[in-house]
């Protein structure tokens, strides 16, 4: 996938509670030169204070996560950083609600062995 007009990769942040889908996501993000992990959070609170930092393209968010959901996070990140992009991730179709703040919505299929 070629980025056109970019000089630079997109950052991603990845923030999930599963370490095996963020490993995932990295994996799978490192093969394109477009796309650079800026860094992963395991729960909402930890993506928002991120974000300040490392002011991410790209917010690739989980919904179910303990401390702080996805939608609230999405909340938080569009207040402190409303150009970056979030993109709602969720193995279970039936919890994606409308989240305020989320631009685009992917369900995912991957299973993971215990």
């Amino acid at each position: 996938m070629s980025v056109q007009g970019r000089r630079r990769p997109v950052k991603v942040l990845v923030v999930d509670d599963e370490p095996d889908v963020r490993a995932f996501v990295r994996m799978a993000l490192g093969t394109d030169p477009d796309f650079l992990v800026c860094g992963e959070a395991t729960n909402g609170a930890e993506a928002v204070n991120l974000v300040s930092d490392l002011h991410p393209d790209v917010v690739l968010l989980d919904i179910r996560m303990p401390v702080m959901d996805g939608v609230e996070a999405a909340r938080k990140i569009k207040s402190i950083c409303p150009g970056t992009r979030i993109v709602v991730l969720s193995a279970h179709p039936s919890s994606v609600v409308e989240v305020p703040g989320a631009d685009w919505y992917l369900e995912t299929h991957l299973t993971l062995a215990p």
